[in-house]
């Protein structure tokens, strides 16, 4: 079981250059990373995301990004019973 219990994400700058914007943008692919990373690396809890070795306070605008983030199950598209 790791010492800290979660993982440094370090992104380069191009993510936010190239990012779109917008709080549902920035919501979708914060959590695409952090729910992704934590469902394939379970013993881990949170994922901290920097930008070329920086913690920032936000994303690019909207989304909250200043501390290691828990999984968030919210944007995970649920199959409905009637879908093969």
């Amino acid at each position: 079981m790791p010492e800290r219990k979660w993982v440094l994400v370090n992104f380069s700058s191009e993510i936010l250059r190239n990012h779109p914007g917008g709080s549902e943008a920035e919501i979708l692919t914060v959590y695409a990373v952090v729910d992704s990373i934590l469902a394939n690396l379970k013993p881990y809890r949170r994922v901290w995301l920097l930008v070329d070795g920086r913690s920032r306070k936000v994303f690019k605008a909207h989304v909250y990004v200043g501390v290691p983030l828990p999984w968030n199950q919210t944007w995970i598209a649920r199959r409905s019973p009637h879908e093969p």
